[in-house]
């Protein structure tokens, strides 16, 4: 135990060295939590999809709604799926663009499924008051994982980064 520190009560020490240790499996270690949100995120993405490719009434402005939704989803997965590789690796860009992302999901709530609970078709609505619930629980559960995996990896890289800096500036002063 050579590298201890007789100014410092041995407990104190351990806990230092135990957080030294945590921070140096960073580097080999991936960041599944905030990938694996990210994951999640594209799933409920998909249920909510799914719901609102069935409520299609076929009216010509429906059409190109869905068909704008259609192209919006392949590029949000194809997004997700690439943030969700990048934060497993700790960039920092890549867990930002999944706070946009995030945010992007809660304002596609007041696209489709409000337009369509507010649209009439024949004597009803669109859609009715609880699959537009339904589709607002998706879309926010979505955001909400993707959020969570922003924060995630945006916490974890910076620490990450900073214990990098750290030992390179040990390494210039030895």
């Amino acid at each position: 135990m050579s590298n201890l520190n007789n100014n410092q009560p041995i407990a104190e020490q351990v806990k230092t060295n135990d957080a030294v240790a945590k921070l140096d499996r960073m580097r080999y270690n991936k960041n599944k939590a905030a990938a694996n949100l990210a994951l999640l995120s594209i799933v409920f993405n998909a249920l909510y999809f799914v719901c609102v490719y069935k409520t299609d009434v076929g009216t010509y402005f429906y059409k190109i709604m869905i068909g704008a939704s259609v192209l919006y989803n392949l590029v949000f997965m194809l997004i997700a799926f690439l943030s969700s590789e990048s934060v497993k690796n700790y960039k920092l860009n890549f867990a930002i663009v999944m706070l946009v992302l995030g945010a992007l999901q809660i304002v596609r709530i007041f696209y489709i499924p409000l337009n369509a609970l507010r649209a009439v078709h024949g004597e009803s609505t669109v859609i009715n008051a609880g699959k537009f619930a339904l589709m607002t629980v998706y879309l926010s559960l979505s955001a909400a994982a993707l959020f969570a995996g922003g924060v995630i990896g945006i916490i974890r890289s910076k620490k990450l980064k900073n214990f990098q800096q750290a030992i390179e500036s040990e390494k210039a002063n030895a």
